[in-house]
């Protein structure tokens, strides 16, 4: 049995052969279709220390992978989460491997509790990618079909508010110019746009009349306005411009201002 071979190994000491072993069974279980619910396995390591003398990437890439399965099979994830904030801030391009991982596996997990945190994780993946290499040094394969950039999208299924917005913009500004054109030409990135900027009046009408607060609603499109024109990213403006009619005509009552704004942006 895999789970007590790892299990022995770590009990010797041996904990780069133990961790190996349990990132490979990890990488089988997530690759199976089938629900197989391993108890043993998804519990080594699961809520204490990874040994410091297990390799930074390894140790990086077992969280990943722990996280995305123990939540699959609805366990508990925060000990791994928090964890792997710890790793992942002491990542650089030799990790760049494991924290691409982590953006793909662990990230969209994440997202739906902490979407800050997912955006620093696929803000970190996009940085390092360019210099990503495997452990033995040879640089890191990446699919051609689905270009890295796709990660500026992940955290947008986990955004609510208009700080979520914020930093994910402060992510954009740090890419570098190439990755936010890839990013933005994307065939997701239309939706994606729309659905993040909308989100921040929808949000705010499903409050009751007392709690709705429009003016702080239109302040954070203003902003995304104007960071999609420094950006030089018109679809997101675009969005930006559509969300500020649509809270002056239907939730303001102010008909006239939103001529105005719409007159403005097609001037």
């Amino acid at each position: 049995d895999v789970s007590q071979v790892i299990t022995h190994f770590a009990s010797a000491e041996e904990h780069e052969r133990a961790a190996a072993m349990l990132a490979s069974g990890l990488t089988q279980l997530n690759a199976t279709t089938t629900r197989v619910d391993d108890y043993l396995l998804l519990s080594i390591w699961s809520d204490t220390e990874l040994p410091d003398r297990i390799d930074l990437g390894l140790r990086i890439y077992i969280r990943t992978l722990q996280i995305a399965l123990r939540d699959r099979y609805e366990k508990s994830v925060s000990y791994a989460v928090s964890d792997l904030h710890d790793l992942l801030g002491q990542a650089s391009a030799s990790e760049a491997w494991a924290v691409i991982s982590a953006a793909v596996f662990a990230s969209p997990v994440i997202s739906r509790q902490d979407p800050v945190s997912a955006i620093r994780i696929a803000g970190r993946a996009l940085q390092l990618a360019p210099d990503a290499e495997l452990p033995d040094g040879t640089p890191l394969p990446l699919p051609e079909n689905v270009p890295i950039e796709f990660f500026v999208w992940l955290p947008v299924q986990g955004m609510r508010t208009a700080d979520h917005v914020r930093d994910w913009l402060n992510m954009v500004a740090e890419l570098r110019p190439e990755q936010r054109e890839r990013a933005f030409g994307l065939e997701e990135a239309e939706e994606a746009m729309m659905v993040m900027v909308d989100r921040l009046w929808v949000n705010e009408s499903h409050k009751p009349d007392e709690e709705r607060r429009w003016p702080d609603v239109l302040a954070a499109l203003d902003e995304v306005g104007q960071a999609a024109q420094g950006l030089d990213f018109e679809l997101l403006w675009a969005c930006a411009i559509r969300a500020s009619l649509v809270v002056h005509a239907d939730y303001m009552g102010d008909i006239q201002e939103a001529h105005r704004i719409a007159e403005e942006a097609l001037a």
